[in-house]
């Protein structure tokens, strides 16, 4: 064949000449032959023929249409009535074989073609692909982390970007070696157009690429370096990096010239003969992303006091994906709200901040941080801190010369102040002390008073020192005394024994540690006694007259007495056990009673019914506990609780005299209550009824208000 004109089409049926069969009645089994183009089972057929193109270039489609095929088809079926028999007519149908027409087969993608080629030479560079990459650092260096391409639609980043551009030779000869370039136009958010010209790539995305011309050198000319594939690309950073908004992105390539080996010059005389492949645009949209916390750390350790003399030091780690090394980002750093100065700063630096603690950051600050990108994100993270208040408020007692003071750490900015004066001393001569033996005479009083109390979950640590002249306690040769504190009847030792003053000789000093879970001191009385201290024996007092029952609604009820006065400091320890479940009586119920009491009742809900509790009681001091005890088991009892009752008791005696019939009424909860007794005795208030024997008379039922009793044979009221 011969196609002479761009565009014109010629239909084609492929196969060999064949007579074959085209139609077959399988009723009749009569059959008809014709000719026909025939393709043979796996056998190639093959057309040959010319085409004359218009210009250096040609191109050559070719498709399957359509096919037939011969065999059974629905389209070849005859149906037909038999009406042989008149009553029962049959359908008859013929699946008969024939031709018929099929538009597509079962692999459709190899029912075409193409053929490119050249009838002469054809100069042709192309533009490959254009492409987008990011997340370099803000010079420019470092490997991308993201790449967009031309026909991809996804949003970009703001910051550094690089333009790259690949390009080849697709000229019908490469030996033609062509020199190039390639423009890149930027038009920014605000429509204003950047132009950059590159025809190289070293640095921003790999394989890196040395400029050369396009195609391949075989001779010995100038251009000693070739290649068929080439890149151009171009960094966008500082001022050009990218903003948020809307961006188009265009790369052309230029055809500069042919390389004239035997002039050994470039001729630009030549043209690319295709320059429809020498453009791509993108148009994109560009986001910040905000940058991200990943910690805050701050490195001091411990409760935070204001007065401590090392400085708060913080550091953040933040990340940015529009800025990887992290040198775009912008730290500030508040206290409250409130700017710190010395600290804040761009990049690694402003990461980190160390400042010292004012009063005024007490005493819950809030420490933050906001981290900013250099388009207006912001991100912020802080941290909650508890400051403690450190005050030691001091007092002088004017005529004692003895220094009281109260160091205190508390979660106040109140100031705390205390008053110390002197006291009467007339009423602590010949005191006994808790925990020692003998009389002991007062050589100062101080009456105290705080400004404020606190509670224990406000105070991190509290303590007292008194500075005391030695002249009040010397006794002998060495530096003797105590300080307690007193409180109603309650005496607390201070601790220890005193210490010289360390700046001055003739003073000493008594420490007092305060526990931590302990509420602050309210106002009390400190005694300074002079000598030393007679540690106490176990009182001598013991228990006697014990006694354990079991009281309504499984209480226990116990009471005792004392053998001897009991002493300042001493106390009731009572332990109940119940050593069937509990051998050594690690789960006992212990309580502690000052010397007053001399009864308890155990309750019920402590209890379980039936159970055997043992009981002891004894007098203790700090030195140990005597060894006269008191002792004794009960049983919980829970079946009757005394809350039903029996009222409005008539006795009417019966028509014959013999017999009296008793009623009343119930009140309370009688559901504890299996039966009722009834006694009688004469109306004498020297005689106490009694409570069994034959004046008494059971009633088997507790719900049953009524009962005969037999009336008595004496006589009397």
């Amino acid at each position: 064949f011969d196609l002479g004109v761009d565009g014109e089409e010629w239909m084609v049926v492929a196969g060999n000449a064949q007579t074959v069969e085209v139609y077959r009645n399988t009723t009749t089994d009569t059959a008809s032959d014709a000719s026909r183009a025939v393709l043979a089972y796996q056998t190639e057929w093959t057309m040959t023929g010319s085409v004359t193109p218009g210009d250096g270039g040609y191109s050559i489609d070719a498709r399957v249409i359509d096919h037939t095929l011969y065999g059974q088809d629905g389209s070849c079926s005859e149906i037909w009535t038999d009406d042989t028999d008149p009553e029962e007519p049959v359908e008859l149908t013929s699946d008969n074989f024939c031709e018929y027409l099929e538009n597509n087969d079962d692999y459709s993608r190899t029912d075409s073609d193409d053929i490119y080629g050249f009838s002469a030479l054809f100069h042709d560079i192309r533009l490959q692909t254009l492409t987008v990459a990011q997340g370099y650092s803000a010079d420019g260096s470092g490997e991308p982390t993201s790449v967009v391409q031309d026909g991809m639609d996804l949003d970009l980043r703001v910051g550094t970007t690089l333009l790259h551009a690949n390009v080849g030779h697709f000229g019908s000869d490469v030996n033609k070696m062509v020199e190039w370039g390639v423009v890149f136009t930027v038009t920014d958010p605000a429509g204003t157009e950047t132009t950059y010209n590159a025809d190289d790539c070293p640095t921003g995305l790999a394989p890196s690429y040395t400029h050369r011309l396009l195609g391949t050198f075989g001779g010995q000319g100038t251009p000693q370096e070739a290649d068929v594939f080439g890149s151009a690309c171009v960094m966008l950073n500082n001022d050009a990096a990218l903003t948020v908004g809307e961006y188009k992105f265009e790369a052309d390539l230029n055809f500069l010239g042919v390389w004239d080996t035997t002039a050994d010059r470039l001729d630009e005389s030549v043209a690319d003969e295709k320059t429809s492949n020498n453009r791509k645009v993108m148009t994109l949209d560009v986001v910040n992303n905000q940058p991200t916390v990943l910690s805050m750390t701050m490195f001091n350790t411990g409760d935070l006091v204001v007065t401590q003399e090392s400085p708060l030091e913080f550091d953040v780690l933040a990340f940015d994906v529009d800025c990887v090394d992290g040198n775009c980002l912008t730290y500030t750093w508040t206290v409250d709200d409130v700017e710190l100065g010395m600290c804040g700063g761009v990049g690694a630096t402003g990461a980190q901040c160390t400042f010292q603690i004012l009063p005024e950051h007490m005493t819950n600050p809030r420490v933050a941080v906001t981290v900013s990108d250099d388009n207006g994100a912001t991100t912020t993270e802080y941290m909650d801190l508890i400051i403690w208040n450190d005050v030691t408020a001091d007092s002088t007692t004017a005529d004692s010369g003895i220094l009281v003071s109260y160091a205190l750490q508390y979660s106040a900015t109140t100031p705390f102040t205390i008053t110390a004066t002197d006291a009467d001393t007339s009423g602590f001569a010949g005191m006994e002390l808790p925990g020692y033996t003998g009389n002991y005479d007062a050589v100062a009083a101080i009456d105290f008073s705080p400004a404020t109390s606190y509670e224990a979950s406000g105070v991190l640590t509290h303590g007292m020192t008194f500075t005391v002249p030695k002249s009040l306690i010397e006794s002998g040769t060495g530096v003797e005394g105590s300080v307690w504190f007193n409180q109603g009847s309650m005496y607390q030792l201070v601790d220890g024994p005193p210490a010289d003053s360390s700046t001055d000789p003739t003073m000493s000093v008594f420490t007092w540690d305060l526990p931590v879970d302990q509420n602050t001191l309210t106002a009390g009385t400190f005694v300074l006694f002079g000598g030393s201290l007679e540690e106490a024996m176990p009182p001598s007092a013991g228990i006697q007259g014990f006694s354990a029952a079991a009281g309504e609604g499984g209480t226990l009820v116990m009471n005792w007495d004392v053998t001897a006065q009991m002493s300042l400091g001493e106390r009731f320890i009572m332990e109940i056990c119940d050593e069937a479940q509990d051998a050594n009586c690690d789960m006992a119920a212990l309580k502690d009673f000052t010397s007053e009491v001399k009864t308890y009742t155990h309750p019920g809900i402590s209890t379980t019914h039936g159970t055997t509790y043992t009981v002891t009681v004894e007098v203790c001091n700090d030195a140990g506990c005597n060894g006269q005890i008191g002792i004794g088991n009960v049983t919980a009892d829970k079946e009757v609780d005394g809350d039903g009752m029996m009222t409005n008791l008539i006795a009417q005696s019966s028509a014959d005299g013999s017999m009296w019939t008793m009623t009343w009424t119930t009140t309370g909860d009688i559901s504890d209550i299996s039966s009722w007794r009834v006694c009688y005795s004469t109306n004498d208030v020297a005689t106490a009824i009694e409570k069994t024997g034959s004046k008494c008379t059971d009633v088997a039922s507790a719900t049953a208000p009524t009962v005969d009793v037999m009336q008595p044979t004496f006589t009397g009221t």
